[in-house]
């Protein structure tokens, strides 16, 4: 696929996922003044908060006007980065390791304290960390 096809598909995928009025109420409530969005951390949590990739992120705000076409670039930049770090082959960082990078420490460290006193199902942390039952443990000895 080339690169202008690529885009145009991750634009597509970004205008159905991201609805304007919804992205734009969840800015607001992250504290965005309307001024242009330039820092990975809003790009990173829209991203998580939708499941969609950083790429369709940076293009739905730049769409929006709310980011400057530069953004497209840096997101671009740092997920070709994180594609060459960790194991060799290309294959990335371990899933364990992936999640604790992109959700930091204390979100998982509750959602296993909460697993551990019965509030949530097992189930329930799989699926909001989005990990195998294997990475899980992996995670749960990082974090001890």
């Amino acid at each position: 696929v080339d690169r202008g096809s690529e885009r145009w598909c991750e634009r597509f995928a970004a205008s159905l996922l991201l609805p304007a009025d919804t992205l734009l109420k969840d800015l607001r409530e992250l504290g965005w003044s309307g001024a242009k969005i330039s820092h990975m951390d809003k790009v990173g949590y829209l991203a998580r908060r939708y499941k969609v990739s950083l790429r369709a992120t940076a293009l739905r705000l730049i769409d929006l006007g709310v980011s400057d076409p530069s953004l497209y670039e840096t997101v671009d930049r740092l997920a070709q980065t994180d594609l060459r770090v960790g194991r060799p082959g290309g294959r990335g960082l371990p899933q364990h390791k992936l999640r604790i990078k992109e959700l930091g420490t204390q979100l998982p460290s509750l959602l296993l304290e909460a697993m551990h006193e019965g509030f949530v199902q097992l189930y329930d942390v799989l699926s909001y960390m989005n990990v195998s039952t294997a990475s899980l443990a992996q995670l749960r000895e990082i974090l001890r």
